[in-house]
């Protein structure tokens, strides 16, 4: 069972191997190209994230959401259409796209099973990668300010406890200097007849 569970990952992994080999070769066949396709597929991320980014960067938010939150939101986008786009450029997500080209027979004929093309034939790392990253850098944006408000609160805190350690240590300190029991202190502290309290002359 484990040694077919091997060979069946290092199969998908040399068969997405080939499909990015594929990918970059029809990527660098002019390097003019390249460019330009590279600088095209980031103009277009970035205009559709800025936009909506800036609307409520202007307005401080949309519908109750923080400048943050939005860039959040966006980030995520990005993100899941990034992964639908690196392993679904050829088509095999749309399923529908294929069987009305007639190009699922193709795939019965070949010496590999129909889910293990569909899996592999369509990831594109480099082509397809635009979304993902640029996705990946404005989660990264987004969610830092959340972790360092985190990080302050937690300090904040921390600082709030030891302080508070602190006055209870000295408090304990002057009873003990003063060698009388909590009890005691206590009953020299409680109400008077008429209504008052009563306070040790050495200002505990």
């Amino acid at each position: 069972m484990v040694v077919k569970l091997t060979f069946k990952c290092k199969r998908l992994i040399s068969l997405f191997a080939i499909s990015a080999k594929m990918d970059l070769v029809w990527l660098l066949r002019d390097t003019k190209f390249a460019f330009t396709a590279i600088l095209a597929d980031t103009i277009s991320n970035l205009s559709v994230v800025s936009s909506v980014y800036l609307i409520a960067l202007r307005f401080g938010g949309i519908g109750g959401m923080s400048v943050d939150e939005v860039l959040f939101m966006m980030a995520y986008s990005t993100v899941t259409t990034g992964i639908f786009i690196l392993f679904g450029s050829g088509n095999n997500i749309h399923i529908s796209r294929i069987i009305g080209r007639g190009q699922l027979e193709h795939l019965f004929v070949q010496p590999l099973s129909l889910k293990t093309q569909l899996i592999t034939s369509g990831f594109s790392p480099f082509t397809g990668s635009g979304n993902f990253i640029i996705g990946c850098i404005l989660l990264v944006i987004a969610i830092l300010p959340a972790c360092v408000c985190a990080d302050d609160s937690a300090r904040g805190k921390l600082y709030f406890q030891e302080r508070t350690e602190l006055l209870c240590q000295k408090r304990l300190q002057q009873i003990c200097a003063l060698r009388i029991s909590p009890l005691m202190y206590a009953m020299l502290r409680r109400p008077s007849r008429n209504g008052s309290t009563t306070i040790p002359a050495w200002g505990l």
